[in-house]
């Protein structure tokens, strides 16, 4: 007996050639990185990046631009947080996430958080990937985190520096978390 399992139809989801992304960032140094990290993620799906809103964290601590900030969220691809990486999460982006994470889309952009080398260890990025993978774990939020290779070493500290990883993870279907 031969059996036989019929395809499922399923639609072609349009891929925008954009890969739109809301960086938020403690200082001028955590700002470019994010801009370069987001460039290279975005080419490393074949897809150009777009910056919907860059935004330096201590901006968020007042609610009108914390509010344009969610607004500009609203139907992108990925949140980038760019942090130093000294193991605590800044009260303003911790504010702006909790309060306005869930209203940014239906589904859910995902949630990159990257650190600076100079700054950020496996301890030391502990406490703050923590507090992202439980943030978003009961909100449907996809999180991946990375920390950035130092300037003239082929890896980071604990991960590769590798924007297409990253991708593969997050392709539909697929999504996984970082440890």
């Amino acid at each position: 007996m031969k059996a036989t399992i019929d395809p499922i139809e399923c639609p072609a989801t349009p891929m925008s050639p954009e890969m739109s992304f809301v960086v938020v960032y403690e200082d001028r140094s955590t700002g470019c990185r994010a801009k370069v990290f987001a460039e290279r993620l975005a080419a490393a799906a074949g897809r150009s990046s777009q910056i919907a809103g860059l935004w330096r964290s201590d901006l968020l601590k007042l609610a009108p631009l914390a509010d344009e900030a969610a607004r500009e969220a609203r139907g992108c691809d990925v949140i980038l947080i760019s942090l130093r990486g000294g193991g605590v999460v800044p009260f303003a982006i911790r504010d702006w996430l909790e309060a306005r994470l869930v209203e940014a889309g239906a589904p859910p952009p995902a949630l990159v958080a990257i650190f600076e080398p100079a700054w950020s260890g496996p301890r030391a990025v502990a406490g703050a990937r923590h507090y992202f993978h439980e943030l978003c774990a009961g909100r449907g939020v996809p999180i991946f985190s990375y920390v950035a290779a130092p300037e003239g070493r082929p890896g980071g500290a604990g991960l590769r520096e590798r924007p297409g990883g990253l991708l593969r993870a997050a392709s539909p279907g697929s999504l996984t978390t970082t440890p």
